[in-house]
């Protein structure tokens, strides 16, 4: 990515952290990046693709380090999403302050159809390898039989992302870290 590139992806960012999305006009986003206002459409096309790759962008960062536990066959599955849970519990402490560009990015992606197509996308991958997991785990005998691996993992992310929302809302009131830990420990008793 070219210097300017990335400083208008950055911009994008903290723009969306610092004012939100509605506030993130090209200008703003320029300013930001320290770049023209013709670069965005000389390196995007549009603010709007812009945005839709800033906003990926964020998510990526924040599902990666699960992502790469759940790509751990070297371990059980329980062991996985155990170490998934705990990757994304240090991803959301480390970015914090991306939260609420995830938030956003959640709530504005049907209208940004780059945007809906990659999170459409990383959506399909974590509810696929934790209904994998979760797959493996029951032909192992290890969980039981009424476990639909399909909804459970819809339900993991169901649960990922509005922990998610209750700490950009209430930051003060919602404890990401008991959170995950009272999860860990439902999902080790259903185990």
């Amino acid at each position: 990515m070219t210097d300017t590139r990335q400083r208008l992806v950055e911009g994008v960012t903290t723009c969306i952290r610092e004012r939100g999305l509605a506030a993130a006009s090209s200008r703003a986003i320029a300013a930001e990046a320290g770049a023209n206002l013709a670069a965005i459409t000389y390196h995007f096309g549009s603010k709007e693709a812009l945005v839709a790759e800033a906003l990926l962008g964020t998510i990526r960062r924040a599902l990666a380090p699960a992502l790469d536990a759940l790509r751990r066959d070297d371990l059980e599955p329980v062991v996985r999403l155990g170490l998934a849970v705990e990757a994304l519990r240090r991803s959301f402490r480390a970015q914090a302050a991306d939260a609420p560009a995830y938030v956003e990015a959640l709530a504005h992606a049907r209208h940004l159809p780059r945007l809906h197509e990659g999170v459409l996308a990383l959506a399909a991958e974590l509810r696929r390898f934790l209904a994998d997991g979760i797959a493996s785990q029951q032909a192992a005998g290890q969980l039981p039989g009424w476990i639909d691996p399909a909804a459970m993992a819809a339900l993991i992310l169901a649960v990922l992302n509005g922990t998610v929302v209750q700490a950009v809302l209430d930051p003060a009131g919602t404890d990401v870290d008991a959170v995950a830990g009272q999860f860990v420990a439902l999902l080790l008793a259903a185990a």
